[in-house]
């Protein structure tokens, strides 16, 4: 039989759950997959208010080291409102941590108007199921994904022969 004490530290326990304990249990892949398609979705239809809604109020959107950095919403939003119509941005691959709480996804982006994408990585951070921190990681080129990331046919700058 339990005493009122034990129901007591029985209570306290469960809900002892970190605050990244708590955002993993709440976050999961399909979620996290929903979460980056308000990006796509918002700069492929160009509404910025939609792209926005996945991001935190303080975010911090980041191309390390030193190339882009827009911090909070509305340096945010003046960003979006520069991608031209007849973007297109697609998520080739997405990954998402639910211990860590920390995501990641490979894209294909390419400005209305360009000739050239960027193919790159977004390393993602949450807070309470919104895009706390993006580090994008990228290159530009005029190839598509997969001539961009097949081996075959390149001149590459550096090999083993180069070390």
């Amino acid at each position: 039989m339990m005493t009122f004490l034990s129901v007591i530290l029985l209570g306290c326990t469960a809900s002892a759950a970190t605050p990244l304990e708590q955002q993993s249990m709440a976050m999961n892949q399909q979620k996290f997959e929903q979460l980056l398609s308000k990006v796509s979705d918002g700069w492929n239809a160009k509404d910025t208010e939609l792209a926005l809604s996945a991001f935190a109020d303080s975010a911090l959107y980041t191309e390390p080291p030193d190339r882009q950095m827009y911090q909070g919403t509305e340096e945010l939003r003046i960003f979006f409102d520069r991608i031209t119509p007849g973007a297109t941005m697609i998520w080739q691959n997405i990954w998402f941590n639910s211990d860590t709480g920390y995501g990641a996804g490979e894209y294909s982006f390419k400005n209305g108007g360009r000739k050239t994408a960027a193919h790159g990585v977004a390393v993602i951070t949450l807070e309470k199921g919104k895009i706390k921190i993006w580090r994008e990681y990228q290159q530009r080129g005029d190839i598509g994904f997969e001539a961009f990331h097949n081996p075959k046919d390149k001149n590459w700058q550096t090999t083993v022969d180069d070390l």
